[in-house]
């Protein structure tokens, strides 16, 4: 298996994981959400010894968890979209492609939260989504520009990879 497929393989996967993950968040009703939002919240302020702090902090730390997932999603998608290169002839470039398809995913689990006892569709959600994936795409185009001014390893992966493809 060449490395190109091997690395394809990879984000492929992670990021079918990372979509089960959010899928399965997203599929809890209310009070199972609520009840895994306030244990986290509890630990990280436990271990601040800030516990009366819960109130205040339960709807950052629920964003917070929106904005990562997708952060995270957003950077393996992005890998995966690097890899497969330009879609449609070359016309549409790979961040492009990551931020549609991060932007759609958010917006089907919202579609599907909204089937979801207890809990709702809302665009805002759709909105902080797209904002941490986009933030992954912008830190991962702007780290591999860097590279690739520098004659670093990654463009020759990228070279050796277009012409595989061929």
């Amino acid at each position: 298996m060449t490395k190109y497929r091997f690395r394809l393989g990879v984000y492929i996967l992670v990021s079918l994981f990372l979509m089960a993950l959010i899928f399965a968040f997203s599929a809890q009703d209310a009070a199972a959400s609520q009840k895994l939002s306030d244990s986290v919240l509890y630990k990280i302020l436990s271990c601040l010894n800030l516990q009366q702090f819960m109130e205040r902090y339960e709807i950052i730390i629920r964003k917070l968890a929106h904005f990562s997932l997708f952060f995270a999603l957003g950077l393996s998608s992005s890998l995966m979209f690097f890899e497969l290169g330009p879609l449609g002839q070359g016309k549409v470039p790979p961040p492009i492609c990551a931020f549609i398809f991060n932007f759609l995913y958010a917006a089907s689990d919202e579609i599907h939260q909204y089937f979801v006892p207890g809990r709702s569709m809302q665009f805002s959600d759709v909105l902080l989504d797209s904002a941490g994936a986009l933030t992954a795409i912008v830190c991962l185009y702007t780290v591999r520009k860097f590279i690739f001014k520098s004659g670093g390893e990654w463009k020759q992966d990228e070279q050796t990879s277009s012409a595989q493809k061929k």
